[in-house]
């Protein structure tokens, strides 16, 4: 099954027009295949999180910088974690999923203890 899972956009700021490419996410590997010349990373920590609730953390940090993210749609969020979900499924020996659901500190000790584990196996 093909699916357009990787979106990127170029907002142009005057006017507010975005231009808006879809790419397949095969293509979107390729090109990065490409530009880190077949360097991927021993490990990838996804920290996942319902875009709902990522949306409602950011609404709650008022010192935080606002972004053109911060613009995009639900649906679009939902996309962009269905490619990080794909992602993780096609490179499960090199991606570590933390449930970033949780509290801050469960979070921080999961992430931690996923280290840990990798750098022991490094041994």
């Amino acid at each position: 099954m093909l699916e357009w899972v990787c979106r990127c956009f170029y907002g142009h700021q005057c006017g507010r027009v975005s231009i808006i490419f879809f790419f397949l996410l095969d293509d979107v590997l390729a090109i990065n295949e490409f530009a880190i010349e077949g360097h991927m990373p021993e490990l990838t920590l996804y920290f996942d999180v319902n875009p709902k609730t990522g949306l409602a953390r950011i609404d709650l940090d008022q010192g935080r910088e606002f972004n053109r993210l911060d613009e995009e749609s639900l649906a679009f969020h939902y996309k962009v974690r269905e490619g990080y979900l794909l992602l993780l499924g096609r490179y499960p020996e090199r991606m570590q999923l933390i449930n970033a659901e949780n509290e801050l500190d469960e979070v921080v000790s999961d992430a931690y203890e996923a280290l840990q584990r990798f750098l022991a196996e490094k041994k």
